[in-house]
């Protein structure tokens, strides 16, 4: 039993010495100038083209219609949006553009504006989504938080998003930031 007791003293105490050291470690491709000060997100950090698609319901007067989208969005880092979708709406196929505004606050979470508009230019309808940015700001989720058709009419829905940057900044063979 007393042989017991001192084993398990003599482990503890062990790993009570060794835990400053295996704190004190650094990993392989630890970005230790950013361990000790809070990632914050930025416009230029969202700057830049991404994939998106969206996927969701749309409850129009005539019943529940889902709907998707895949396409291409591209922000700048004054806040301007812009970009283009293949929208399916109930099985319905439209190409459509689309223009705005966008947010991003230090947090991560963001908004997006933009005006909607068909093949021939014309309004098709005006969107607002909330958006939060994750892994680094190469990807986003949002959720559409207003659809008003071109008409006025406010369309409830459930739609989500999920967006991925098309060319994070390249790296050498070694891993290294190619700048």
């Amino acid at each position: 039993m007393k042989r017991k007791i001192v084993q398990t003293l003599y482990f503890v105490t062990i790993l009570i010495a060794l835990a400053p050291v295996a704190s004190a470690q650094e990993w392989a491709g630890q970005d230790t100038s950013r361990r000790h000060k809070s990632p914050t997100c930025t416009m230029a950090g969202r700057a830049g083209e991404y994939g998106l698609t969206w996927s969701g319901t749309m409850f129009l007067p005539t019943g529940a219609v889902p709907a998707v989208s895949v396409g291409k969005i591209t922000f700048d880092d004054a806040g301007n949006v812009e970009g283009a979708q293949t929208v399916s709406r109930g099985g319905a196929v439209s190409e459509l553009t689309f223009r705005g505004t966008y947010t991003v606050n230090p947090d991560c979470r963001g908004t997006i504006t933009v005006s909607v508009y068909d093949q021939s230019g014309s309004l098709a309808s005006n969107v607002t989504w909330a958006t939060v940015s994750f892994n680094n700001m190469t990807e986003a989720h949002g959720v559409m938080t207003s659809f008003v058709a071109a008409n006025g009419a406010n369309v409830p829905v459930a739609i989500t998003s999920h967006v991925v940057k098309l060319f994070p900044e390249s790296r050498d063979d070694d891993g290294n930031d190619g700048r």
